[in-house]
């Protein structure tokens, strides 16, 4: 995905707390970055697996997941009228 996207994401490296309100309207930045769909999914899939093998330790790790979770919590919290809550695991 690269820095430039992953700044268009809310929070702070992958932290963040939104209301309701906030969820609506950081959910078009997020799907604009997080909805990768051929060379660009398997590059950042790629590029996770990566970094999940060498410095993550943890080579079974979903890349996949990483990348569809956010997205899936903040489309439901936007859908149910929701805040949402997100919060990076660190080794």
């Amino acid at each position: 995905m690269g820095p430039d996207a992953t700044l268009r994401l809310p929070g702070r490296f992958g932290d963040f707390l939104l209301d309701a309100e906030q969820v609506r309207a950081q959910l078009p930045a997020v799907e604009e970055t997080l909805v990768l769909t051929g060379t660009p999914r398997r590059d950042a899939i790629g590029r996770i697996h990566a970094w999940m093998t060498g410095l993550g330790d943890d080579p079974a790790h979903d890349a996949d997941e990483l990348v569809d979770g956010p997205l899936r919590v903040l489309r439901h919290a936007a859908r149910t009228g929701h805040g949402a809550a997100g919060q990076v695991r660190w080794y």
